[in-house]
């Protein structure tokens, strides 16, 4: 049977009482600043509140005039918004042929879209505001990074969309997530030299085969110029080219990064322990995976195993805060990482304190390697 009318419902999303309006394949929803417990809506409290009550009755006086007016009209002009219609997913099809996003890129986004529906169901941009966008990201119970992946990607969704005139503005423009409990931001994004040698001598010793490989792929990363992890599995490791620099040898590679499609001028010191490590990337341990970022997951699990903290990017960070710290110019470290100047700035660690500076600056030494590597540092 067709409604001969718009359908005006509550719900409650999150904690905070909605009203949605169906008409004619068309949605909207706005939230009415009301927050009870899923007992208490139930309970049928939202019926008793007053300014759900007149808001409810403003709804129903517009409808009437609209129906009355016998002029096309959708769920949006119900509650008074102006819409263009378009999904969410629709919107990010729009982004992926204008800004020809990667397809791991879009699988990220897709999954963000996904735990967006789970919460908000059926939702369109123009519909949310900065409080539910608030209330999502306290309510949904996922790692604090994941959810900083999530609204990464919505407020991408959100700026684009506000960029083309799809929706009038971005509500999150001027928000930052922190989160209640959020770790991440306090995160060391790099590790320090002892740190870096406790991973060395860890993998000169340990006998688990798995840690040893997530161990040795982390290293692999820090010395080859901090390597993307998707890069690392694209090199050809078995055919590497090396190069007598100044009465040392090198290995020398040039790799366009998947990432940013730029060119990387890749070398690392051909010493004990980097020949440990491409004979390990050799056997391609991440082949037994289904996916690289599946590899990357169980990598970290068992990194974490060192450190509670450690992530395999962290290596690309520590390459790169080691570099600038000991004085190595912005557009070498660029070369060699494939990063623009401007990038760069993402990967170095903010230190304030002369003293902190000092130490990080003795950290690392890949042009000044020593003429006979002490055993802490290197493989034998």
């Amino acid at each position: 049977m067709k409604t001969t009318e718009p359908t005006v419902k509550t719900a409650l999303r999150g904690s905070t009482v909605v009203i949605k309006v169906n008409w004619k394949g068309t949605r909207a929803h706005e939230s009415t600043g009301v927050k009870m417990t899923e007992k208490e809506f139930k309970s049928g409290l939202w019926k008793r509140t007053p300014s759900i009550r007149k808001r409810l009755n403003e709804i129903d006086t517009r409808i009437t005039e609209l129906m009355s007016s016998r002029k096309p009209f959708t769920a949006s002009d119900c509650l008074g918004k102006t819409s263009t219609g378009h999904t969410i997913e629709w919107i990010l099809s729009d982004m992926v042929s204008v800004k020809r996003l990667e397809p791991n890129t879009v699988d990220n986004y897709r999954t963000s879209i996904t735990s967006l529906r789970k919460y908000f169901g059926d939702f369109q941009l123009e519909d949310l505001s900065l409080d539910e966008i608030k209330g999502y990201a306290r309510t949904v119970k996922v790692e604090p990074s994941t959810m900083c992946g999530y609204l990464k990607c919505l407020k991408s969704l959100l700026n684009y969309a506000a960029n083309r005139g799809y929706i009038r503005e971005n509500v999150m423009k001027d928000w930052k997530y922190r989160g209640d409990g959020y770790k991440d931001r306090d995160k060391p994004r790099s590790r320090t030299r002892a740190e870096v040698t406790i991973l060395i001598n860890r993998y000169n010793t340990e006998k688990d085969r798995l840690m040893k490989e997530s161990i040795g792929t982390w290293l692999a990363g820090y010395y080859f110029c901090g390597m993307g992890l998707t890069d690392l599995t694209l090199v050809d490791w078995d055919n590497l080219e090396t190069e007598l620099i100044g009465g040392r040898w090198y290995y020398k590679l040039s790799i366009f990064r998947k990432k940013t499609k730029e060119l990387a001028s890749i070398m690392a010191p051909v010493i004990p322990l980097t020949e440990n490590l491409v004979e390990l990337m050799k056997t391609r341990p991440w082949s037994r995976y289904s996916s690289v970022k599946n590899f990357n997951q169980y990598t970290n699990n068992r990194l974490k195993k060192v450190f509670p903290d450690l992530t395999y990017y962290q290596a690309r960070h520590t390459f790169c805060s080691m570099l600038v710290a000991s004085g190595t110019p912005l557009n070498t470290i660029s070369s060699m990482m494939g990063r623009s100047v401007s990038g760069i700035s993402a990967y170095i660690e903010r230190i304030t304190e002369s003293s902190a500076l000092a130490k990080a600056a003795d950290s690392i030494r890949l042009t000044e390697l020593p003429e006979t590597p002490t055993e802490d540092i290197f493989l034998d």
